[in-house]
């Protein structure tokens, strides 16, 4: 004999009896035996069921027993007609069972109504004990006036409660002789009345029970690839603090062995922030006697993409598989809390999202650090929406050399909470970064995972890594990718520190180094030039702006790439442009440069790549090797004037000048549309491209080319434009402006503050506001009474569309105004934040 584990055996469809629906008539033994035979169990139908024999896993019958270690199981077989199912075998002595018929499919294609719960004992007595209440939530008080509010909900009594099996213990091993005091095993149970959600569970022992209840129905109905999701799971709490409380039976606890108003509330598996988990920390803490001091916490997302299509795709193959009861996969529904913008699954389903690899700044899993003074420690606590623990604890000799737990910084009283960190990180590189290890190609696969902490972790933080750090969020990042062609495997890492206050980003350190300007990459150029011979003359520089998500995110559908920019030197540019370390929002800093000087000795021309802290020599090449036009030589280009605008100026006067809207039109990617744009800088004597002049006349420029293309999956369209500017680079002045369309971009004919949003929002929103004119603008926020709360623009600002952003992390909920005022007119809206 072998053992049997629960099992289902899966179904073929064939037609009979049409539309009738298929029902237990009787089975043995039957609900409620004691001292039951103990060879075999008979289930019989009113209608005839299919189920293989020969090879039971390609039925279709959802019946499992418990406990599984003491159920044996040697054949099943079927009655001529096909009503009648027994499975033969053996049942240990004196244990108590319960056997669950979750769905079964007859030939008429028709399925069980309900489930059915089976409860026996092979002992000469049942238990004396009775179990009852109610599932009470307000939401499904709601649904108690239809017929089925309740189908399919099972309550169990289990020595252990519902493991959910979210830890991250790599250590752990299963073990063939486990206690059954320490795991989740359904020892008793019934089914609730689908019209009241009332239950009864008789035949109890005494004992220590959690009870448990499960929607079946909701299980068997997921089809389970990519996507986890989670059913309706009711659980006892007694005390109010969202952690499974047990039951203690026997006869002092019950009244005439009844046990009774046992009411169950579903399990709110919304995730949660920082400061949400905080809360949960400090109710567990309260108790502590050392008063500890919470410092800090974490979480942590990664890319989940095909690593769990096997792992979580429902077994098809294997006849005795696990319970669908005992071992739910996992899939979030999306609290209120969440903002459209957030809404970003991969699931044809509108309301899933996966927790695990968005870093949106919710989580359902929190590591929260906890500090004794007392003893001198630190406590890890892992803190999810569903209870608490401590996981262990660190004493001063494990942490890092020189630094003692006192010199690190409480939390402050306020600070900006998770999302707003995680939105922070992600717009500032994080999200660059995940696009370029994401997803599955034909030719390489890549991987990332995101570290999310608050904690004055200042020994980590490279400008100043001493006490007098401050308190900052870290986002840390990491990727890797293989390439299947070359065989090349490269990793790389990202890491951004936000000030927890104010939402600064303090420092961004990655492998390719932060982000300069122009003139700091022509001052570190001239420095590494000083000891070449010749004494070459800088004449310019370049850099390059993008956004180009993954391919694999859209339909399989990959679209026309841009074609190669006009760089002055294109053979010799950086070639992964899209690297994280790169700049994603045109602002005038990049992490690397590509600066040009001319050697007259030579008559050649050199580059050098320079970085906040290297720069490497690119190499000698000639006028073909630069593709200058025909008559174009080096000798004719105008060096670099002594002085002139920066980066950053001439990179908001571009984004002004309509660069800004030209990207917004490519920027949208999604299941509908993919779009793409790259913006090429360049500060040079570009003169052979300069319309109004193209003679060596012309000016020194910056210039700055747009490029944006876009398909649309469903109408199979592929569109692109393409921007030119050219500013005075000692003046800013626009000298010319030339745009695919012939057409320049839209001004606004007025001014006017538009409507923020999102709205209702937490914890940010966007306010927009158009100006017809270069005007000054002051934009405000005011509360109920008039007093102004918050300056978020006191400033010039060009002709266009602008949008600012206020973060309310720090404000009570309620309504509020915003006021603009610019060019003599004032104007004023209400905005209203939600937490």
């Amino acid at each position: 004999m072998k053992k049997l584990i629960p099992f289902f055996i899966f179904f073929c469809l064939l037609s009979s009896s049409l539309f009738a629906q298929i029902k237990l008539v009787s089975s043995s033994p039957a609900n409620g035996d004691f001292a039951v035979e103990q060879d075999s169990i008979v289930l019989e139908f009113n209608l005839p069921v299919y189920i293989d024999t020969e090879y039971p896993e390609a039925s279709g019958f959802y019946f499992f027993i418990e406990p599984e270690h003491g159920v044996y199981l040697d054949s099943v077989t079927v009655s001529e007609n096909n009503t009648k199912v027994t499975f033969h075998g053996q049942l240990a002595d004196d244990t108590d069972y319960i056997a669950i018929l979750e769905k079964v499919i007859g030939m008429n294609g028709e399925s069980l109504e309900s489930p059915h719960i089976i409860q026996f004992t092979t002992a000469d007595q049942a238990g004396e004990f009775t179990v009852s209440g109610k599932l009470t939530t307000a939401e499904l008080d709601k649904l108690k006036s239809t017929s089925d509010s309740y189908n399919g909900v099972v309550v169990v009594l289990s020595p252990a409660p519902f493991d959910l099996d979210l830890n991250y213990d790599d250590d752990y091993e299963y073990e063939e002789d486990y206690s059954e005091e320490e795991e989740f095993i359904p020892l008793f149970a019934t089914t609730v009345d689908t019209l009241t959600g009332e239950y009864e569970i008789s035949g109890v022992r005494e004992g220590t029970y959690y009870p448990v209840g499960i929607n079946i129905f909701q299980i068997q109905d997921q089809e389970i690839y990519y996507d986890f999701f989670f059913p309706d799971i009711y659980y006892y709490d007694a005390n109010g603090d969202l952690i499974p409380d047990s039951i203690l039976v026997n006869t002092e606890t019950t009244t005439d062995n009844m046990m009774a108003d046992i009411d169950l509330i579903l399990f709110d598996l919304s995730p949660i922030t920082f400061s949400e988990a905080k809360i949960l920390a400090e109710n567990l803490m309260s108790g502590e006697v050392n008063d500890p001091i919470i410092m800090g916490g974490a979480t942590s997302y990664f890319m989940m993409d095909y690593y769990y299509e096997e792992t979580f795709k429902r077994n098809e193959s294997g006849a005795f598989s696990t319970s669908l009861l005992r071992n739910p996969a996992i899939k979030i529904r999306i609290p209120d809390k969440f903002t459209q913008s957030q809404l970003k699954a991969k699931s044809d389903e509108p309301d899933i999202i996966d927790i695990f690899s968005e870093p949106s700044g919710y989580h359902l899993l929190w590591e929260v650090f906890v500090y004794d003074e007392e003893v001198d420690s630190v406590l890890y606590l892992m803190v999810t929406p569903f209870g608490s623990e401590v996981l262990h604890s660190i004493g001063i000799e494990e942490a890092p050399e020189g630094v003692t737990f006192s010199d690190i910084k409480p939390l402050p009283e306020t600070y900006i909470d998770s999302d707003a960190a995680a939105e922070i990180a992600e717009a500032e590189g994080g999200m660059n970064f995940r696009n370029n290890f994401s997803g599955m190609t034909e030719n390489s696969y890549g991987y990332w995972d995101m570290y999310l902490q608050i904690l004055h972790e200042f020994w980590t933080y490279t400008p100043d890594p001493t006490p007098n750090a401050p308190v900052f969020w870290k986002a840390e990042y990491y990727g890797s990718k293989y390439d299947y062609n070359s065989d090349e495997y490269v990793e790389d890492y990202f890491t951004i520190f936000i000030d927890v206050s104010t939402g600064e980003v303090l420092y961004k350190e990655t492998s390719l180094s932060e982000a300069i300007t122009f003139p700091q990459a022509v001052e570190m150029a001239q420095t590494f030039l000083e000891d070449f011979e010749n004494d070459p003359v800088i004449m310019g520089g370049e850099t390059e702006y993008r956004h180009e998500p993954p391919y694999i995110m859209y339909k399989g559908v990959k679209p026309v790439p841009p074609p190669l920019n006009n760089s002055f030197m294109s053979n010799q540019t950086v070639e992964d442009h899209n690297r994280y370390g790169y700049q994603s929002t045109p602002n005038g800093y990049q992490s690397e440069w590509n600066i040009y000087a001319y050697d007259a000795v030579r008559d050649s021309a050199l580059g050098v790549m320079v970085t906040a802290d290297t720069v490497e020599f690119l190499g000698y090449f000639g006028q073909d090797e630069a593709q200058l036009p025909e008559g174009v030589g080096f000798g004719s280009l105008k060096p670099l004037p002594e002085t002139y605008i920066d980066s950053e100026t001439a990179v908001n006067i571009m984004e002004a000048q309509g660069g800004e809207q030209f990207r917004n039109r490519f920027t949208h990617s999604d299941q509908q549309m993919y779009g793409s744009w790259d913006l090429w800088v360049m500060a040079m004597h570009y003169y052979w491209e300069y319309e109004p002049n193209p003679t060596e006349d012309a000016p020194v420029m910056w210039v700055g080319q747009y490029y944006g293309s876009a398909y649309g999956f469903e109408t199979d369209e592929y569109i692109e434009d393409s921007l030119f500017v050219f500013l005075d680079i000692e003046t800013g002045d626009v000298l010319h402006m030339v745009v695919s369309n012939e057409e320049k971009p839209d001004v606004p004919d007025q001014i006017q503050l538009l409507q923020n949003y999102p709205n209702p929002f937490n914890p940010s929103t966007n306010i927009p506001f158009e100006l017809n004119q270069a005007s000054r603008v002051e934009l405000s926020i005011y509360n109920m009474l008039g007093q102004k709360v918050s300056t978020l623009a006191n400033d010039a600002y060009p002709a266009g569309s602008h949008t600012l952003t206020w973060n309310a992390s720090g404000f009570a909920s309620g309504v509020y105004f915003y006021r603009l005022e610019a060019g003599g007119v004032v104007q004023t809206r209400k905005l209203m934040l939600l937490k």
